[in-house]
């Protein structure tokens, strides 16, 4: 049974849509699933998973910790994520404060910008391959391998590397005519629809009129419907 003095934990947050860790994290109770007091790259990202129907998974590296040992965990954890070039959102090197004691903006901008100019600190053979298994063999649940689906849906795979499907077939002469004339017409509609003007012309004060009064007449429908008048 975990003492008052080991129930501390880390956890990471980790983007479906990329199946990518983002955030590197120690607490206890419910704080690794809340999203409040979270900084602004959290809640971008956080954000923009939910207004593209994809979300993030918790995952806890290690609990029932001491506090140093969580701090001491969730600095290796970022400096592993950091040294393999994966973009966190923490600001800091993490490792820093009291549980239960927030940093002033003022103080976590200071914190990010001395860990900028120090680096990612470098890892011993040892705690890369300590950090680097934390996950390995590790199962995804259903409802996880769903999310991951259901986020991935939609999004236009890579052809690299795949035949195309007209590779190697012969066109007729009379379907490249008929193409040709196809293409032919649609660009007189389109030339029709722009007034006549060509790409590279300059244009006359006439046309230019022509085209504000239209552009003008359009806007004025527009309003109108949003009105409600049409």
């Amino acid at each position: 049974m975990a003492t008052s003095r080991t129930i501390f934990y880390v956890y990471e947050h980790w983007r479906l849509d990329r199946d990518e860790c983002f955030y590197v994290g120690k607490g206890r109770g419910s704080r690794a699933y809340s999203t409040k007091n979270r900084n602004r790259h959290h809640q971008a990202i956080v954000a923009k998973l939910s207004r593209t129907g994809s979300a993030f998974e918790v995952r806890i590296v290690a609990s029932g910790l001491s506090e140093p040992e969580a701090f001491e965990l969730e600095r290796e954890r970022i400096a592993f994520w950091r040294s393999s070039d994966v973009d966190l959102t923490n600001l800091t090197d993490g490792g820093e404060g009291v549980s239960g004691f927030r940093l002033s903006d003022e103080t976590k901008k200071k914190l990010s910008e001395i860990g900028k100019k120090r680096g990612a600190p470098k890892l011993t053979k040892e705690q890369q391959e300590k950090a680097s298994g934390w996950h390995r063999g590790r199962k995804r649940s259903s409802e996880t391998c769903q999310k991951i689906s259901q986020a991935k849906k939609g999004k236009s795979s890579t052809t690299k590397g795949r035949p195309s499907p007209l590779k190697g077939r012969s066109i007729s002469l009379e379907t490249r005519k008929l193409m040709s004339e196809k293409t032919i017409e649609r660009w007189a509609k389109t030339r029709e629809k722009c007034g006549g003007v060509i790409v590279g012309r300059k244009l006359t004060e006439p046309e230019k009129l022509a085209i504000s009064e239209r552009k003008k007449a359009y806007w004025r429908r527009w309003r109108e419907k949003q009105n409600g008048d049409v």
